[in-house]
């Protein structure tokens, strides 16, 4: 039988709290869920920043004001060309074999931080919609190949706009193949949504970590809610979402060590720990 009573949801202060939890482990999934405009890309960011290898956020509406300041003052890398990334034969490309100077000659290199903006120089809808297509779907089965050719192969792969890329680009196959089996070579997934319904199941099953700022479909709700524990408390959960203050998010912590949720707000660290 189920036990549906409400959990207790404590507020608090990010760094520390994460600190304690270890970080997103190579591996390990996280889902971004809420409207436009709530937070969902800043907190990929912080994310992306905070993982310990590789990460690559990518960018397929175009880029806007966040992604040139992650590159102006932040130190990150903008590339329209996979090949700057990986290979096609899934090893690492110019920015990921990049050197830092001399003194990282003997060394592990860096983690980079990385934009992934395809082009698709056309002004014909299907034309851009097919050529995206194409590059989100060699970026993916890349970076898959790059983390399956060594364990020491890791990166945090970001999605912007998962909706977009699962409904209008047909990724939920490959995105599913990801979540499944990147635990087991070290490769992330971060998702950002605004519907979970739209995206494939595995986008409520894989995560260990969902991060919810809102959510106005009904089918939604309940299944973040039962993600959350509340199981036949919907409108408890509901009354969870409309308590948050501007940019306050749940997190959902889904199994392991520390299952249930928390309230609390991401801030942007002042460095994002890059050497530029």
């Amino acid at each position: 039988m189920v036990d549906d009573a409400a959990p207790a949801v404590e507020t608090v202060e990010w760094e520390p709290y994460w600190q304690e939890r270890g970080g997103l482990k190579p591996g390990q999934h996280l889902s971004v869920v809420g409207p436009t405009g709530t937070g969902k890309t800043y907190t990929l960011v912080w994310f992306a920043e905070d993982f310990e290898s590789h990460s690559v956020l990518v960018v397929t509406k175009g880029a806007d004001e966040m992604i040139e300041r992650l590159v102006r003052e932040r130190g990150w890398h903008l590339t329209r060309d996979v090949d700057d990334i990986f290979t096609a034969d899934g090893k690492p490309g110019r920015l990921l074999r990049q050197s830092w100077g001399d003194r990282w000659e003997k060394r592990e290199r860096p983690p980079q931080r990385i934009v992934y903006w395809p082009r698709v120089d056309s002004t014909n809808i299907d034309v851009r919609t097919d050529r995206l297509t194409v590059a989100l779907e060699a970026f993916v089965d890349r970076a898959y190949e790059y983390c399956r050719r060594s364990k020491a192969n890791r990166v945090f792969v970001a999605i912007d706009e998962t909706t977009f890329a699962a409904m209008e680009l047909n990724m939920n196959r490959r995105f599913t193949v990801v979540w499944n089996e990147g635990r087991s070579m070290g490769l992330s997934l971060g998702a950002a949504m605004q519907r979970t319904a739209w995206i494939s199941k595995s986008a409520k099953s894989a995560p260990i970590y969902v991060v919810v700022f809102d959510t106005t479909d009904p089918d939604d709700l309940a299944d973040l809610a039962k993600m959350a524990g509340y199981y036949r408390r919907t409108g408890e959960f509901r009354l969870l979402l409309d308590g948050l203050a501007e940019h306050e998010h749940l997190l959902i912590v889904t199994r392991s060590k520390g299952r249930g949720v928390v309230r609390s707000r991401v801030v942007i660290r002042k460095h994002a720990g890059v050497e530029s």
